[in-house]
């Protein structure tokens, strides 16, 4: 999480000369100047001149403070709100609810992952239950977006219940909230409770509320019962809109059904319902998905007939269609497509570039990584703990293990970002493929350390980055160790552990061991590729009747022959295990 004490200034503004002196404003005059931009809605200015005046804090009003954090979270500069939270509260300032609920709720709906503004609302709204106790409805429907955001859906739900104990309190806003929690859980069993409660309570649905449990049944690919509850609202008398069209077809093209995508896109343009830019990207999205490139530059260019502009969103799905390719080529012609974006006015968000860092570490373009972060330094954006977990993955394919450690350093200290366990997943891994495995199993102990305090399942990426560094050092006791020791801390050992287990225990004559992987691979379920192994026991044993040279030599393997017999004999290959 965010450590509120130590937010960071935004990249806002870096000239050489200060904005206070380009505006000649001395500290009398900072307050209004100050008050003046922000009323004009001239944020950079505003927050550059704020940042430079750092000194002359005490000289500001409550009120125009107010209207500055106001200006940052219209601006969506999330870390510049709450720094000037922090120094309202460092001048003496005591935060109203207006201005509580105001950062609360903009933090609260921060979607990206790893930031950690969303656990930062949550904190704030606390502080706001403690300092002002008795709450409105709306600073209440606030905090329900803070607890869902977090899912503390328990908390969420007590919020509700006090607003029901207040006369009409509890509206259909009240249970769009939770509603929308549950339905990015797929929850349906708990949206048709809701649904209950509010008929008990007499709050009629509104289609905000049927869309969400519509997402809930289509992300679950359950598109029956999708459609079965558009029904049920069009029964209701209410009407479905752009969005309800929209997640029934993204449902469709999830389940691979592309047919039944374009049909319900029909069925929407019939009833009226004008497209909304969502929906001509999730459509776009469709014709990407059926390789037909053609019809998706058709779309884009329908859509800007129609006055709308290309989103993020949008480019997002062309840039999807390259970087799944996974070719050099495919991704250097994404790398056009975010010139594309940027040449049309559309900056790049983090999640975009994360996207595409990700990709160049998937296709072994590794260096490739490093250049779209540093590109994300060029233009401002911060980078969050999914950044720095890719940026970490990148070096260690490279074997530049002291980058890797660098930047999870970096990771633990910037405030924009919150350390997860994929990140210490990334560095075991690191240390692993530089064969560092001291180094890698102490960061495996802290691994462990964190998902016990974090509620996480034991970590199967780290144990198995582990038991792989071993593999590559033929160290077959220390890798039957790791995997021994994962499975006494709860932890169910996947195919990819095993397998490599299975594999180096072949290579190495341990026929025994491969025996005892193999049928724990059965237990799980998982089909064993026996024809890789017959390969391998084939020419190991013609290297092995090569190399053999006198009855000595043969005698020592007679130890471990019975379990070569028996694997041979599991695997179908000619063998004497009964003789």
């Amino acid at each position: 999480m965010i450590d509120s004490t130590i937010i960071v200034y935004s990249s806002y503004g870096n000239e050489n000369v200060s904005v206070r002196t380009k505006l000649g404003v001395d500290k009398n005059s900072f307050d209004s100047v100050l008050k003046s931009l922000c009323e004009k809605s001239q944020y950079g200015e505003a927050w550059s001149l704020y940042r430079d005046s750092s000194d002359w804090l005490a000289f500001l009003s409550y009120n125009t403070l107010q209207n500055l954090l106001s200006q940052c979270l219209r601006n969506r500069n999330f870390a510049a709100a709450v720094t000037v939270f922090e120094d309202m509260k460092m001048t003496g300032f005591r935060p109203n609810k207006v201005t509580f609920s105001m950062l609360i709720s903009g933090l609260a709906k921060h979607r990206r992952r790893g930031s950690g503004f969303r656990e930062l609302g949550y904190k704030y709204w606390r502080e706001l239950r403690a300092m002002h106790g008795n709450l409105d409805p709306a600073a209440l429907r606030i905090g329900m977006q803070a607890c869902v955001g977090v899912g503390k859906f328990d908390e969420a739900e007590e919020i509700l219940n006090l607003l029901e104990e207040r006369d009409a309190a509890a509206d259909i806003r009240t249970y769009n909230i939770l509603i929308n929690g549950y339905a990015k859980k797929r929850d349906t069993s708990a949206i048709e409770s809701l649904f209950d409660k509010m008929r008990v309570s007499g709050v009629k649905p509104s289609i905000t509320t049927y869309n969400a449990l519509i997402s809930s049944h289509a992300k679950r690919g359950r598109m029956g019962e999708a459609v079965r509850c558009l029904e049920r609202a069009e029964s209701d008398g209410i009407a479905a809109d752009a969005w309800t069209y929209t997640i029934i077809m993204k449902g469709h093209i999830n389940n691979g059904d592309f047919y039944q995508a374009k049909q319900t896109w029909r069925q929407m343009v019939e009833s009226g319902v004008k497209p909304t830019l969502v929906s001509f990207s999730v459509m776009i999205d469709c014709a990407i998905g059926e390789g037909d490139m053609a019809h998706a530059e058709r779309l884009l260019s329908q859509m800007i007939e129609q006055g709308g502009h290309p989103s993020e969103v949008t480019f997002n799905s062309i840039l999807r269609a390259y970087v799944a390719d996974n070719s050099l080529e495919s991704l250097h012609k994404a790398v056009r497509v975010l010139d594309q974006m940027q040449d049309s006015g559309v900056i790049p968000s983090t999640d975009t570039l994360n996207m595409l860092m990700s990709a160049t570490v998937s296709a072994e373009q590794s260096a490739l990584a490093e250049k779209v972060y540093d590109r994300m330094q060029e233009m401002g954006q911060y980078a969050d703990g999914y950044t720095y977990t890719i940026l970490i993955q990148a070096y260690a394919r490279q074997g530049r293990l002291p980058d890797a450690v660098t930047a999870f350093e970096n990771l633990s200290k910037d405030p924009h970002a919150i350390v997860d366990i994929a990140a210490y997943n990334a560095m075991v891994d690191a240390f692993a493929r530089s064969g560092e495995m001291q180094a890698a199993e102490k960061m495996l102990d802290a691994t462990c350390t964190f998902a016990s305090e974090t509620n996480t399942e034991p970590p199967v990426e780290a144990f198995g980055a582990v038991v792989a560094g071993y593999v590559r050092l033929k160290m077959v006791n220390a890798a039957v160790k790791t995997v021994r020791r994962f499975h006494s801390i709860g932890g169910q050992p996947d195919v990819q552990m095993l397998d490599q287990l299975i594999d180096l225990c072949v290579r190495t004559g341990d026929y025994k061991v491969a025996m005892q992987a193999v049928r724990a691979m059965e237990l799980v379920g998982a089909e064993v590729d026996k024809e890789k192994y017959k390969t391998m026991i084939t020419r190991l044993e013609e290297k092995s009747r090569a190399r053999r040279s006198n009855q000595s030599k043969l005698e020592e393997k007679n130890s471990s022959k019975v379990y070569m017999e028996r694997f041979k004999f599991w695997l179908g290959l000619p063998n004497s295990y009964y003789q």
